[in-house]
């Protein structure tokens, strides 16, 4: 008569390793196994009283939320208003008239197929910006609705004898992404692209970055803020998404955390200060969140159809520095 087989030899023969582990997990560790079972449900489970768990708790933090939620001094990072209006300014009295004519509404863009995300005033201002420096290249990290408005500047710019190379890098790229005419889409996580996509940008090439806003352990912030930014040559410009300075958590923290059924811990601009905190290799071009904090009536003036925070909760947020 054939001898049974121990369960567990007989469960390990058969079940799938990951299933078998969390298996053996609920008998080593409760604790162990409800990880693995929300994991695999889609949903990472930290304890409140977690003091290193990088997740904050949104009830905790409504005790102090006048130390976090307002602007921050910006200490250490050098910028001159005046300097950002008349750029501003200057940008949109050249294009805003040109873009306008090829501008759909905000809505009917959305209906295009790139996804959501990139405001009108946010897009107005890479359009114009991508006109009047003429980058021979512009490398995108997260792409989407921004890589639309970029095409069409490209395609003005190689009318004018300024053909520009775009390249995507998008692990989750929308379909119409790949049906731009030129447009060459690296899909895959920006960890996993060599250095030379970035150290081959030279002046007046641009860098585009819309992250997970997220400072994680293998994220793609920590990459591009330690390895990628250092790394560049002199001369390129750099936009960095959903940077709402001189705020440093999601802006307004009412609409993005306590409004939102699942909070945005958005934290990338903490990173970004540090980063210019004092440092000489990149400066500050235009910041129109800055603006609109110290000079808000001057947004109204220079950007027809100018809609506020209280109108517009997801509103633009770009900054643009460059590696000097």
């Amino acid at each position: 008569m054939p001898q049974e087989m121990p369960v567990r030899t007989l469960l390990r023969a058969t079940l799938p390793k990951s299933l078998y582990g969390g298996l053996r997990s609920v008998k080593s560790s409760p604790a162990r196994a409800f990880q693995w079972t929300m994991d695999r449900c889609g949903f990472v489970v930290a304890r409140k009283s977690d003091y290193y768990s990088p997740l904050p708790s949104r009830e905790a933090l409504k005790s102090t939320k006048r130390r976090w939620s307002g602007p921050s001094s910006l200490l250490g990072v050098e910028y001159d208003l005046e300097r950002m209006k008349t750029k501003l300014a200057d940008l949109l009295g050249r294009y805003l008239g040109e873009f306008s004519e090829i501008f759909t509404s905000y809505e009917e863009a959305l209906q295009l197929g790139f996804g959501p995300g990139y405001p009108r005033f946010d897009a107005e201002v890479l359009y114009a910006m991508l006109r009047a420096r003429k980058p021979a290249q512009y490398v995108e990290v997260g792409s989407g609705l921004s890589t639309y408005y970029a095409s069409l500047a490209a395609m003005k710019n190689a009318r004018e004898g300024y053909p520009m190379k775009i390249t995507c890098i998008e692990p989750h790229p929308f379909a119409a992404l790949k049906t731009l005419p030129g447009i060459s889409v690296l899909q895959q996580e920006v960890q996993d692209v060599g250095l030379e996509v970035f150290t081959s940008l030279g002046k007046d090439d641009v860098l585009f970055i819309d992250s997970s806003h997220i400072v994680r352990v293998d994220g793609d912030v920590p990459f591009l803020f330690l390895e990628v930014l250092p790394a560049l040559h002199s001369g390129p410009l750099i936009h960095i998404h959903d940077i709402p300075f001189p705020y440093h958590g999601p802006y307004p923290a009412e609409y993005w955390v306590y409004k939102s059924v699942w909070p945005m811990w958005w934290n990338e601009s903490m990173l970004l200060h540090a980063l210019l905190c004092g440092n000489s290799q990149f400066s500050v071009t235009l910041s129109t969140p800055l603006i609109r904090h110290h000079d808000e009536a001057f947004l109204r003036t220079v950007a027809p159809g100018y809609r506020g925070i209280d109108e517009e909760p997801n509103t633009f947020s770009s900054i643009w520095i460059e590696r000097v």
